[in-house]
């Protein structure tokens, strides 16, 4: 009796020991959870990943708690998006601010309306690390009190707005681009109404400079500055003759997008219509087994006049051309789709984009390239491959009908099939 109870005190202290070691070599896996890469099957966010190859994706979000836009309906994310980096182009910050409007659609005079503005602003420096006061920092204080970055963003939330945006393209909130991209962002959500939409409707620099000054940057009395102006006017002579505005032809914006998909980039304009991915043509191609037909005119595997583009989840969907949102649908664990109502009288219409992913909002005013939202996944497609539905539908329709699949042929779709193909062409390699 002694000796088997000598044997499993053996055995119990064999045990103990073993998930001691177990223990430890899992706390260790999750403390060097930024070191490793993610394995196949484990879809992360912002790159951040630490569970080791095998793992299911349930035990591994178990593990480390819960994760942004986890989806656990679908047992998988919502919406897959690695850090995004913008690329810039132009020989100074001026310049590269220019050309990333120039590249959303802006005008000219809409553009040097910024920096007229921007100049002030920032202290002659275009400088977006600059701090209110004086001195300069990498990141954003949020304390609605500080002005901070080329805008001297000050109340907040729109402080608060910046720093999550950072945060989410893994950058400092220093950054040029991503504060370009906030920019964006504002004018197509809380300042459609107030700025976007009077910009777009401005003639000329004088107007464009003033609707920015008094309703976008809003800053103390007296209410105009003329400098902004006479800055405006003459950055409009610099690159307004066409030196800056290289990004109307060559893409202003890069993007790197997770879980496959590849960098890419907006392509160039065809007839105003632009293709509603940033991407690439080898990436559109290399989407098998069943890729989008790129060279066909006539409508292919679908059963009425639509496009299926099969591309990586993670993919950034853009407006093809320009026009008003007209309807958003964001289903929390399903799908995301947009459409808008375009300046032709066509309705576009964009489906199969990750819930949450939605950057526009019904009403906004979009230019072609205006970022909508993310490609999903096998959910947000209905079970499918990743890919991006687009449709359109000819006046007198004012908004996208319910329907679906063989639903949809009683309805005068266009055969989207010629102007996509075109605008492919004008992607690049």
């Amino acid at each position: 009796m002694q000796a088997l109870f000598i044997h499993t005190r053996r055995i119990t202290t064999i045990i103990i020991s073993l998930v001691v070691f177990a223990v430890s070599v899992l706390s260790s896996g999750v403390a060097q959870a930024q070191a490793v890469k993610c394995p196949a099957n484990i879809k992360d966010n912002l790159g951040q990943c630490s569970c080791p190859v095998g793992t299911s994706d349930m035990d591994c979000q178990a593990l480390m708690g819960p994760w942004p836009n986890w989806d656990p309906l679908s047992n998988n994310y919502a919406s897959c998006d690695a850090a995004a980096a913008t690329a810039l182009t132009g020989s100074d910050n001026a310049q590269k601010v220019y050309n990333f409007l120039i590249g959303k659609g802006l005008k000219p005079w809409m553009a040097a309306g910024f920096l007229g503005n921007i100049w002030e602003e920032s202290a002659h420096e275009f400088d977006p690390t600059i701090v209110q006061g004086g001195g300069h920092a990498d990141n954003i204080t949020v304390d609605g009190v500080t002005g901070y970055g080329i805008i001297q963003w000050t109340s907040k939330g729109r402080q608060q707005g910046l720093a999550d945006l950072a945060k989410e393209r893994g950058v400092k909130s220093g950054d040029l681009g991503v504060q370009l991209e906030y920019i964006w962002q504002e004018l197509n959500t809380g300042y459609t109404t107030s700025t976007l939409n009077p910009l777009l409707a401005s003639t000329n620099v004088t107007d464009a400079t003033h609707i920015i000054e008094l309703h976008y940057e809003i800053h103390a009395a007296p209410p105009i500055h003329p400098i902004r102006t006479e800055k405006a006017i003459g950055y409009l002579a610099l690159y307004g003759s066409g030196a800056g505005d290289a990004s109307a032809t060559v893409p202003a914006t890069a993007v790197a997008s997770g879980c496959g998909a590849a960098a890419g980039a907006l392509g160039g304009a065809v007839d105003g219509f632009i293709f509603p991915l940033v991407t690439t043509q080898g990436a559109i191609k290399g989407n098998k087994p069943y890729p989008w037909c790129s060279t066909a005119m006539a409508n292919c595997h679908h059963d009425y006049n639509a496009a299926d583009i099969m591309t990586a989840e993670g993919t950034q969907v853009v407006a093809a051309y320009p026009g008003t949102v007209v309807m958003t649908e964001n289903i929390a664990g399903k799908n995301a789709d947009v459409a808008i109502m375009g300046d032709d009288k066509n309705v576009y219409f964009y489906q199969h984009m990750a819930p949450g992913s939605l950057q526009v909002q019904k009403g906004a005013k979009v230019t072609a390239g205006t970022p909508l939202g993310k490609v999903g996944n096998r959910a947000a497609a209905f079970g499918t491959d990743p890919h991006l539905h687009f449709d359109m539908l000819p006046p007198p329709n004012t908004n996208r009908m319910g329907c679906a699949s063989a639903a949809c042929s009683k309805y005068p779709f266009i055969n989207v099939q010629p102007i996509l193909v075109k605008a492919f062409q004008a992607l690049p390699q």
